[in-house]
């Protein structure tokens, strides 16, 4: 084999290796750049969330980080802090006519301890979560924590319990209010949109 064969031959293998080291270098940067963008986006989501529930907090004269940051840890924050707000506005010592007691309004044999505010979301919050996985859809779930999940396959809807059926539009309506107003506040609604919220009259 010839001298200049064999350099060719070198620098055909240099250059494959070169290009592989490039493709490898680009695949990295890809890679790392597809990681940043997701944790970011993940962080914006999670503070977009957590100002949601504060909101709700607050629109029922609550602001205690405790309870917050149980809300957080829930799988669904803003649900939760509506249900909290409509049950029990937010008094973690109140206990209902029919016995139920706490933030989220639980019924003794679901918990002992009903007092301790993050165990109190928690338990309600995973029950909640059950009804809606059970349920399928957010009406439904909302109606059987308030009238129970039996009231609901009796009827195969929302019950027509004039209570349930104000508590089931309460959370939808709370749902799209708080929804409206984070839109207005961090600016995620166009100008086009917020003319069509704002009404006629203003």
């Amino acid at each position: 084999m010839k001298l200049s064969d064999k350099l060719s031959r070198s620098n055909v293998s240099r250059h494959k290796l070169l290009i592989a080291l490039l493709l490898l270098f680009i695949l990295s940067c890809a890679y790392w750049t597809l990681n940043v963008w997701n944790n970011e986006t993940q962080t914006d989501r999670r503070q977009y969330t957590a100002a949601k529930v504060s909101m709700v907090m607050g629109f029922f004269n609550n602001r205690d980080p405790e309870i917050h940051a149980a809300i957080m840890s829930t799988f669904d924050p803003v649900l939760v802090a509506i249900v909290i707000g409509i049950e029990s506005k937010y008094r973690s010592d109140v206990i209902s006519p029919r016995g139920c007691r706490g933030l989220m309004q639980l019924t003794p044999d679901k918990l002992a301890d009903w007092r301790n505010k993050q165990k109190n979301i928690e338990v309600g919050a995973y029950y909640l979560q059950n009804l809606l996985t059970r349920f399928g859809s957010m009406e439904l779930a909302i109606a059987a924590y308030n009238a129970g999940p039996e009231a609901v396959i009796r009827y195969r809807g929302v019950p027509p319990y004039q209570e349930t059926r104000r508590y089931v539009e309460k959370a939808k309506f709370y749902t799209m209010m708080f929804d409206q107003i984070v839109c207005f506040e961090t600016g995620l609604v166009h100008s086009e949109q917020r003319n069509q919220l704002i009404p006629k009259t203003l």
